[in-house]
Formats: structure tokens, C-alpha cells, sequence
């Protein structure tokens, strides 16, 4: 007991469970920079990222924008094999290259590293533009077949892999909003069937007017600012990290989905998923110090659906606080849930709250949440 009489949580042993899956590196490419440090730096200001939308040839109805500032593929990556790559798949191959280039050793020769990658619907400028090339040629053919790929939802994992010798499960997830959420779930299936031995999870998103335009109309002709990016997290089990000596900055505890409708609406059905999620884990709610939810985290002028967002989570969890990124940099489609897992996995809660969670909620009617627990400085659990 402490002085004042009062009990003092004793501090939780590590767990000696091989199979805690575990992150054990990350990288994004995010409207504050193109890495991790320019990520935290703007995270930690609370600086938004937005600005105004080029009103250029390509105007898009959309008058700020979150991008990702300077990024020009040919220039990260080199002009070879990238005169036809689209801007998605260019941020997804440099994302995945910062993401191993910063573990400390090599998790094998990649034939047990898989790679599962969350997305919208791909590029929409690609499919567009391709698809309008057959119309205003002089012939449907004449189009350019070097950019068919780029017109398929799964051609940015499938670059990843060949740009970096990735010959695990390749993936691609389409899940919008709830990206992030879909991600880590199929992730820890694949550990589940022993199908890798470390999962790249990643959500990309790009900004175009094609998708500014489909966005604005697909929102009543709301003018809500949109963002782009990419997240790529390193998972794996926590006696691989430890057997090649990698630190692990926090665990995956949890992950949970469900469908909303009007019949079932976000905040009834977010409470249950994260009531459930809690329940299963053993967690008391005063033990999580941090909500991030997809949508703002106060009034949310952007669809109706965040408010019941933000309210399941206050009946679940009424003193822990509630943040979001959205404000800063965004709607960023698939790429929301990569932006707020990398929030909470710079953020440095208490040791008496050593958990944290995510939530996300999509038009569609996908609802989930991740709880995550961190560790030390040192990769101990808190």
C-alpha cells in the first residue's frame, strides 16, 4: 500500500508466451514528411498538415488536402522500373523499404515474410484514366498497356514484394476506412496457420482529384478535407523478435470487427465490439489510456457516423481520453488506421495504463477496434 493508504498495481510480468504477437518496427509516409520522425514530430505538435488544394487543371472540389509533401516516385525510388508506377504503389514499395531497412537484423530471406496491405479500391486515378483512354482514342486498344497494372487493386503489394524479395502471403485488403482494422485482424490469422514468420501490415491511400471528386459527391457535396499516405507496421511473435534481436515496441492484444446498419447503429454495435474486446483480454477500462478514433474527436462535420463513434467509446471507456489525427491531416481513406496505430505507438502512457486502442468506422458499414499494449523503453511490458 502507499502512504495514503491506497493499493499500488504491482508491476505485470512479461509474457512468456512465444506466440504474443508483437511490433517490432514501422514507418510512414504521411502529410507531416516522409518518415517516421517527421510523423512523430508533427503528431507531437499538433500542428495540422492540411492545405490549400492546387487550383491547377486537375481542380478537384476539395479545398484542403493532407499530402504527402515532396514525394515524387521517380525521386524516391529511381527511374528504373518506375517510368508507369502510380503514385499509390510509390508510396506502399518506399514505405515497406524504410520499414526493413530500420530493423535492426533481417527477419529471414524473406521467404517467410508476408505482406498484407489495406486499401480502398487501389488507385482511382488509374482505373479512370485508363478506362477514359478507351473512350477518347481513336480505337478502345489504343491505350497504354503499361499502365494496365496500376489499374488493379493488388499492384502495389504485388510491387512491394518484387521490389523487396518479399515471397510470403501477398495480400491486399480492400476496407476503406476500417483498413487498419482488417489488416492486423488477416494478419494474426496468418500466424494463427503458421503461414509467416513476420507480417508486414500496411494501409496506403493517394490523393487524386479523381478520388477528391468521388468522395465529394459520395458525401452529399461536402467539402471535407482529405489526406494521403502510408503506414507499414512489422509483426511477428515475440520469441522471433527476441531470437534475432529485435525490440518490440508494443503488443497486438486484440482485434475486433462488426457491421453496422440502421437497424444496428455505430454506437451500439462499437460498444459491444469493444466491451467484448475488453472481457476477453481481462482489462479493466481505467487501464487504457488512450481511444484514437478515425473520425474528430469532438464535433464531426464530416458524416453523422463519428459522433456515434465517439460516443461508444465514452460509454465503454468514460475517463479515458479520446484523440484523433483527422483534424491534422485528414480523411486519409485506408491509410486512417495506419496514421493512428502509429500515433498510439508514439504516444508514452503511464504505467498504470498500459493499453491503448483504436477504433474505426467506414460509410460502408464496417465497424472495428485494436487494442495494443505498450512496452518500455527497454521492449519490457509496462
Amino acid at each position: 500500500m502507499t502512504a495514503g493508504g491506497t493499493h499500488r498495481r504491482a508491476p505485470r510480468k512479461e509474457s512468456t508466451n512465444p506466440m504474443t504477437l508483437v511490433f517490432s518496427g514501422w514507418s510512414v509516409l504521411s502529410p507531416f514528411g516522409g518518415g517516421r520522425a517527421d510523423f512523430e514530430r508533427g503528431i507531437r505538435s499538433g500542428a495540422s498538415a492540411l492545405r490549400a488544394a492546387d487550383p491547377g487543371p486537375d481542380r478537384s472540389p476539395i479545398t484542403r488536402v493532407g499530402l504527402v509533401r515532396d514525394f515524387e516516385v521517380r525521386e524516391a525510388l529511381g527511374s528504373n522500373g518506375t517510368r508507369a508506377m502510380d503514385r499509390l504503389t510509390g508510396l506502399a514499395v518506399k514505405t515497406v523499404g524504410q520499414v526493413l531497412d530500420e530493423l535492426p537484423a533481417p527477419a529471414n530471406d524473406g521467404a517467410d515474410t508476408a505482406l498484407v496491405l489495406g486499401t480502398t479500391t487501389g488507385s482511382l486515378r488509374s482505373m479512370m484514366e485508363f478506362v477514359k483512354d478507351s473512350f477518347i482514342q481513336d480505337r478502345p486498344f489504343q491505350v497504354d498497356p503499361a499502365r494496365f497494372p496500376n489499374a488493379v487493386m493488388n499492384r502495389a503489394a504485388g510491387q512491394c514484394a518484387i521490389w523487396h524479395g518479399l515471397r510470403g502471403p501477398n495480400t491486399t485488403i480492400a476496407g476503406g476506412r476500417a483498413a487498419g482494422v482488417a489488416v492486423l485482424q488477416y494478419a494474426a490469422r496468418l500466424f494463427q496457420r503458421d503461414r509467416a514468420q513476420m507480417v508486414l501490415c500496411g494501409m496506403a491511400e493517394e490523393f487524386s482529384p479523381h478520388r477528391a471528386w468521388v468522395e465529394y459527391l459520395g458525401a452529399d457535396d461536402t467539402d471535407r478535407p482529405l489526406g494521403e499516405g502510408c503506414a507499414v507496421f512489422a509483426l511477428e511473435s515475440a520469441a522471433s523478435a527476441r531470437s534475432a534481436g529485435r525490440g518490440a515496441v508494443a503488443e497486438l492484444v486484440r482485434v475486433r470487427q462488426g457491421v453496422w446498419s440502421a437497424g444496428a447503429p455505430v454506437r451500439e454495435v462499437l460498444s459491444r465490439l469493444l466491451r467484448s474486446m475488453l472481457e476477453s483480454a481481462g482489462i479493466e477500462a481505467d487501464e487504457v489510456a488512450v481511444a484514437m478514433v478515425s473520425g474528430t474527436a469532438t464535433t464531426d462535420p464530416w458524416a453523422g457516423f463519428s459522433a456515434g463513434e465517439v460516443a461508444a467509446v465514452r460509454d465503454v471507456l468514460p475517463r479515458t481520453a479520446i484523440r484523433s489525427i483527422a483534424d491534422l491531416v485528414g480523411d486519409a481513406g485506408a491509410a486512417t488506421g495506419g496514421f493512428q496505430l502509429a500515433a498510439l505507438l508514439d504516444a508514452n502512457p503511464a504505467v498504470s495504463q498500459p493499453y491503448s486502442l483504436m477504433t474505426s468506422v467506414d460509410l460502408d458499414g464496417v465497424v472495428g477496434c485494436v487494442l495494443i499494449r505498450h512496452y518500455g523503453p527497454t521492449g519490457a511490458k509496462r
